[in-house]
């Protein structure tokens, strides 16, 4: 009973220094259930993007990723056991323009006919992806990150160098289902 009656006597004390403490502590409370209900909020539409769109963000149900060498055929035959299988290859090069000037540092993604299991890729000018990539006049085309062809001042219909091949820029890549799925790489994509 003592600890209600001292309670009540800091309270009256505060009470007679003004509303402005009260405020302040409403003030407080109100910025703290905002927070609260905020991050509730976000939490629950990123759980319903994920629950929905996971096939998409990855590609597909499974990736199997084996750094520096192909999977085997047994690999293969058992995943494709599984359901529909497509095969890729990631890594890092440069790309530049004529005679090496402005090289810069990308990551390169060599897919099959099969890309992508789920969802799509969106190019402008809009196009299969198959026909964007298809050896054409004696060069394989090549579809390029918005920022890539800043970065070197290409614009769809110009070449680049990646290590000794000539590619030819066919389209800009707008959206890729698994992007997501590799958004810890560096430098431009």
């Amino acid at each position: 009973m003592s600890t209600l009656r001292l309670a009540l006597r800091f309270a009256r004390r505060d009470v007679r220094g003004g509303l402005k403490g009260f405020r302040l502590l409403v003030a407080c409370l109100a910025l703290g259930v905002a927070a609260i209900a905020a991050a509730g909020s976000l939490r629950a539409a990123f759980e319903t993007a994920l629950s929905e769109q996971s096939r998409t963000l990855i590609g597909g149900d499974l990736a199997f990723a084996q750094p520096a060498q192909p999977p085997t055929p047994e690999q293969v035959a058992l995943l494709s056991s599984v359901g529909a299988v497509t095969a890729g290859i990631e890594m890092r090069g440069m790309a530049s323009l004529d005679n090496n000037r402005d090289r810069t540092l990308v990551e390169v993604k060599g897919v099959d006919a099969a890309y992508p299991l789920v969802g799509q890729v969106d190019l402008s000018p809009a196009q299969p992806l198959a026909e964007a990539l298809a050896l054409r006049d004696g060069h394989w085309g090549a579809v390029a990150d918005p920022n890539l062809l800043t970065r070197l001042g290409l614009a769809p219909g110009d070449r680049l160098h990646l290590g000794d091949a000539e590619l030819e820029v066919r389209a800009i890549l707008v959206r890729e289902p698994d992007r997501i799925a590799n958004a810890m790489g560096f430098g431009p994509a």
